[in-house]
C-alpha cells in the first residue's frame, strides 16, 4: 500500500521493544543468506537494524507438542528454531528457520525465490498493559482459537531476551491465537496466527502506537479476511469499538476499519464465496 500524503516516516528502524510495535513472521530456508544481504546493505549505507539469530529449544519451549525430555547434545537430534530479526524503514520481519521438524501447513517456502521464504505466517505486536484481557477481542469478536497465554520471566526467556532487549527481572506474556481450523499437531497447524505480547506498564516501553497506525510509513496496518464482515462490524460496535462504515476498498472488496481494545487499527475484509468455501473444515 502506498500513502499519497504520509503523515510521517513511521517508526523507522526503531527496535521492536515499544508500545504499539508491529512486525510479521515468516519461515525461511537459510536465514544466514538473508543476513548476508543485510550486511551488504549496511556496508552500502542502507538504514536497517538486525538482531543476531537466537536459539529456541522446542523441547523446553513447547513440551506438549515436542516432548519435554531434553536432548542429549551430539547424540540426539535437536528440535529447534532459530529466529533472526531484520528491521528496515518499511519492513519489520522475524525470520524463522526450522531444524529437524516440519509443519507442512504452517508456512510454504518458495525454493525458487532469491531468498527462499514462506508467506507471512504470524502477525505480532506489543503493548504495555496491566489488563490480562486486553486481547480478548480476537477470541470473542474475531473468532480466532486461543491456544494459550505464556508467562515468560526473564530467566526463562529464549528469543525474546535479545529481540525485546529484556531487563533482568522483567516479565512479559505471549498470547497465541490461531486460525480456527488449525490443529494441535505439527501436521495440522496452519498459517494465520497472532503472536501478541503484553508487557506490564511498569516496563515503561517507548510509546510508538501513534506512529504505527494507518497513514504512517512502514508496518502500520494489518488486514484480515472474514466470513461475514457486516456481522463482525455489528459485534465490534456492540462491544463499544470504533469502526468505519462498511464499504468497498481500493480492491473493490467490502471492508471496514476498526480500532481494537489494544489500540491497534485493523482492516477487516469480506471473504469471497469461493474463499469461504475453501475455509470449510
Amino acid at each position: 500500500m502506498r500513502w499519497q500524503r504520509p503523515l510521517s516516516a513511521g517508526v523507522g528502524v526503531a527496535p521492536l521493544r515499544a508500545h504499539g510495535s508491529r512486525w510479521v513472521g515468516q519461515f525461511v530456508r537459510n536465514m544466514l543468506e538473508i543476513s548476508n544481504h543485510a550486511r551488504v546493505a549496511l556496508k552500502q549505507g542502507a538504514p536497517l537494524m538486525e538482531v543476531a539469530p537466537s536459539f529456541i529449544d522446542l523441547s523446553a519451549y513447547n513440551p506438549a507438542l515436542f516432548g519435554g525430555a531434553p536432548p542429549k547434545p551430539f547424540v540426539d537430534r535437536v528440535l529447534a528454531v532459530r529466529e533472526y530479526t531484520l528491521i528496515q524503514p518499511l519492513w519489520r520481519q522475524a525470520f524463522l528457520q526450522r531444524f529437524n521438524y516440519d509443519s507442512a501447513l504452517l508456512g510454504r517456502i518458495d525454493d525458487d525465490a532469491l531468498l527462499p521464504c514462506s508467506q507471512v505466517v504470524n502477525a505480532s505486536f506489543m503493548v504495555a498493559s496491566d489488563d490480562p484481557g486486553v486481547f480478548d477481542f480476537y477470541r470473542d469478536q474475531l473468532g480466532l482459537k486461543p491456544v494459550g497465554v505464556q508467562e515468560i520471566p526473564y530467566e526463562q526467556a529464549m528469543a525474546s531476551r535479545g529481540v525485546f532487549d529484556l531487563r533482568e527481572g522483567e516479565c512479559h506474556w505471549c498470547y497465541t491465537f490461531e486460525e480456527p481450523r488449525s490443529g494441535d499437531t505439527n501436521d495440522t497447524r496452519r498459517s494465520g496466527r497472532l503472536y501478541l505480547f503484553r508487557f506490564p506498564s511498569s516496563s515503561a516501553l517507548p510509546d510508538r502506537l501513534s506512529q504505527s497506525q494507518p497513514g504512517h510509513l512502514g508496518c502500520s496496518l494489518f488486514t484480515w479476511r472474514v466470513r461475514d464482515a457486516a456481522a463482525l462490524r455489528d459485534a465490534s460496535l456492540a462491544a463499544g469499538l470504533k469502526c468505519t462504515t462498511l464499504g468497498e476498498d481500493e480492491f473493490d472488496v467490502s471492508s471496514f476499519l476498526c480500532v481494537t481494545p489494544d489500540g491497534m487499527h485493523w482492516t477487516f475484509q469480506q471473504a469471497s464465496t469461493s474463499e469461504i468455501a475453501s475455509l470449510s473444515p
